[in-house]
């Protein structure tokens, strides 16, 4: 995919937001970078529309595990005790 069009097509920009809140501070570029990059090659092998799919899918599969190592999934333990 040439640099022009990455820069027309992205994730879903409410997806992204979710990927910066539940990455580790400091670690989001990394995240973000890397479901980006597959993203990508998403869009390459089956289209826009599954790679949007299956972005939010990435999304809701990792979001228990970023939870519960990050500083929102101490938050919310420690309320709860």
């Amino acid at each position: 995919m040439k640099k022009d069009e990455k820069q027309k097509i992205r994730p879903p920009r409410l997806a992204e937001y979710f990927l910066n809140i539940f990455s580790k501070p400091g670690e989001s570029f990394g995240s973000k970078g890397d479901f980006e990059e597959m993203f990508y090659d998403k869009i390459r092998q089956k289209g826009i529309f599954k790679a949007r799919l299956w972005y939010w899918s990435q999304i809701f599969k990792s979001a228990p595990n970023f939870l519960e190592t990050t500083h929102i999934g101490v938050i919310s333990c420690s309320e709860t005790t």
